[in-house]
């Protein structure tokens, strides 16, 4: 059990990670624009 709610902690890391780069990308780059 405590290995699982290790790999979760990781797991909700790694998507915090994911979407604060993704947000920085749509925000800082002409991506954004070309998504609208």
């Amino acid at each position: 059990m405590k290995t699982l709610k290790l790999t979760l902690r990781i797991v909700e890391l790694v998507v915090m990670i994911l979407a604060a780069i993704f947000l920085f990308l749509m925000l800082c780059t002409p991506l954004g624009n070309k998504l609208g």
